[in-house]
């Protein structure tokens, strides 16, 4: 799949927007699996660069089903790659329940990513930028120690 900056992929009802070392994804209506096996393609492109961020507009998403909860747990076990999701967005209700899914995630993947949830883009863009240096420190941790 060549993924460019600025590229604007629809998945479904969703959108993810490409930018230089980050993927953002507004989620509208419920996230299927067909949709996470299209999304897992763009999440790959990216973990070539050693690490992941993730920007997610859940303003208007509903739900994720649970056939999709599971395959998003397997394809993270699989990736094994650093990384750090900010969403921001929703109701009170939808942030609870994203926060909800994402400590069961990370209970159940143990894998290197970090999540958090906002209420602005702003905010959730700041964190990611806090999180940009410390994952690529990472990762050239990581290189340096493999040859």
């Amino acid at each position: 799949m060549g993924i460019s900056v600025g590229d604007v992929i629809a998945i479904g009802r969703h959108r993810v927007v490409c930018e230089e070392d980050l993927y953002f994804v507004t989620f509208i209506g419920e996230t299927t699996v067909e949709d996470t096996w299209e999304l897992d393609k763009i999440i790959r492109h990216y973990a070539k660069q050693g690490y992941l961020l993730c920007l997610g507009d859940i303003t208007h998403a509903v739900s994720m089903s649970h056939e999709a909860r599971k395959l998003t747990a397997q394809l993270s076990r699989d990736l094994n790659c650093p990384g750090a999701t900010a969403l921001y967005g929703g109701s009170a209700v939808t942030r609870v329940l994203a926060s909800l899914v994402l400590k069961a995630m990370t209970l159940i993947v143990r894998d290197m990513r970090v999540y958090s949830l906002f209420k602005t883009e702003a905010e959730a863009r700041a964190w990611l930028a806090e999180q940009r240096p410390l994952l690529r420190a990472q990762r050239d941790g990581h290189r340096a120690a493999s040859g």
